[in-house]
C-alpha cells in the first residue's frame, strides 16, 4: 500500500462507497484532475534550460483520485533491494518502474478488498507487520544496518514501518477477498499434511552450552530447552519464546524464523526431528554441532497448498484485469502496467 497521511486514505474509500452515479461522475472528473497533476509533475523544459529538479513529491501515477508519489515508490525500491541483493547495484531508474507497477496493482486491488471484505483483525494486522519488519531487520544484517541503510536512502524509519503494516493489512485483505471470489474452488481437493510436504517454512529456538562437550553444561542447556517447551505447552507461544530465550540473533528478533527450506538442505538431526511433526507441534529438544534447537513448522508446501495458490494467482489476475478496466488511472511518462497473463 502506497504510504501516505490516513486521510488520503479515508478520502478515497469514502468516495468509493457513494452511490455509483456519484462514484462514475468522480472518476470523470478525477481522470481531468489526473491529467493536470501528472502535467504539472512533469514540466516540459526548454533547449536553454536545465531540466526539472528531481523531488520525491513527484507524481508517478494516479489511481482515481489517489496520488502515488515517487516517495511512496522509493519505499517499494528500498524494499525490493532488502528482499534481493542483486538489486543493490542496480540504478534507482531502472526499479522505480516495476515498484510503480506494484503500487498501482495493489492499489486497485486492496481498494476492491476492503468494499468485498472489510478489514482484517488487527491483531493479525500488527502480528503480520512485525514479522515484516523482522525480516527487514534480518535481511539488512542488524536494526542499526537497517537504520544506517533507510538514512542513506532519505527514508525515515516510521515510514518503512507504516509501509510495512500497509503492506501486512493489504495481502490479509486481498487473501480474503479473493478466497470469497473462488468459493468453493478457494480449496481444491487433497491431503493437507506437513509430513508430505517436501517443503516447509521452519522456526527455531536455539540454545548453545556454555562449554561445548561438557557434560554438566550439555544437562544444563538440555535442561532450560526443555523447561522452555514446557512454557510454550502451558501458552507462550513460540515466537515470543524465540524473543526471549533464542541465542541464535539472526532468528530470535524474528519470533525464531528461518524461512522456507527444502526438506533435502536440511541436516539430518532436524530432517529427522520434523518427520512426524504437525505444523505447529514444538520438537523434542534437537543437538545439532551449534546446540539444542527447539523446532516448530510454522508453514508448508503440500501439493494442495501448491493448487490453491495457483487457483489464487488466476483469481488475482481475473480481478485486476477487471478492476484495470474499471477505473481511471493515469501513469507518468515512461510507466506501463505490466502485461497480464491470459487465463
Amino acid at each position: 500500500m502506497p504510504w501516505r497521511g490516513a486521510l488520503a486514505r479515508r478520502d478515497c474509500v469514502t468516495i468509493r462507497k457513494t452511490s455509483a452515479n456519484f462514484l462514475r461522475l468522480t472518476q470523470v472528473c478525477a481522470a481531468f484532475s489526473a491529467a493536470a497533476i501528472l502535467s504539472f509533475a512533469h514540466p516540459v523544459a526548454r533547449a536553454d534550460e536545465p531540466p526539472p529538479v528531481r523531488t520525491m513529491d513527484r507524481t508517478i501515477a494516479v489511481v482515481d483520485r489517489l496520488v502515488i508519489t515517487e516517495r511512496d515508490v522509493m519505499v517499494r525500491v528500498f524494499e525490493m533491494r532488502l528482499f534481493d541483493r542483486r538489486l543493490e547495484g542496480v540504478p534507482d531508474e531502472e526499479l522505480i518502474a516495476e515498484a510503480a507497477r506494484e503500487c498501482v496493482d495493489e492499489t486497485l486491488l486492496e481498494f476492491w478488498a476492503e468494499l468485498e471484505v472489510g478489514d482484517p483483525p488487527t491483531e493479525d494486522v500488527v502480528r503480520a507487520g512485525k514479522m515484516t519488519w523482522g525480516r527487514y531487520e534480518a535481511l539488512a544484517g542488524s536494526p542499526k544496518r537497517l537504520e544506517s541503510r533507510l538514512e542513506d536512502a532519505k527514508i525515515p524509519t516510521r515510514t518503512l514501518r507504516l509501509h510495512a503494516e500497509d503492506r501486512a493489512r493489504a495481502e490479509l485483505r486481498i487473501r480474503a477477498a479473493l478466497a470469497k471470489e473462488l468459493g468453493p474452488e478457494a480449496l481444491p481437493k487433497g491431503r493437507d499434511d506437513a509430513r508430505s510436504s517436501d517443503r516447509v517454512r521452519l522456526a527455531q529456538i536455539v540454545l548453545v552450552p556454555l562449554v561445548n562437550n561438557d557434560p554438566r553444561s550439555e544437562a544444563d542447556s538440555l535442561e532450560r530447552a526443555l523447561a522452555i517447551r514446557r512454557e510454550i505447552a502451558a501458552g507462550l507461544s513460540f515466537e515470543h519464546a524465540a524473543a526471549i530465550y533464542s541465542q541464535d540473533e539472526s532468528t530470535a528478533r524474528m519470533g525464531g524464523d528461518i524461512g522456507w527450506l527444502e526438506r533435502e538442505m536440511l541436516s539430518q538431526e532436524i530432517r529427522d526431528a520434523i518427520s512426524d511433526l504437525d505444523a505447529g507441534a514444538v520438537s523434542s529438544p534437537v543437538r545439532t554441532e551449534l546446540g539444542y534447537h527447539l523446532v516448530t513448522i510454522t508453514d508448508f508446501e503440500s501439493p494442495m497448498r501448491v493448487e490453491m495458490a495457483k487457483r489464487f494467482r488466476k483469481a488475482e489476475v481475473r480481478v485486476l484485469r477487471r478492476l484495470r478496466a474499471e477505473n481511471d488511472v493515469s501513469l507518468a511518462p515512461g510507466i506501463t502496467l505490466s502485461p497480464l497473463p491470459e487465463e
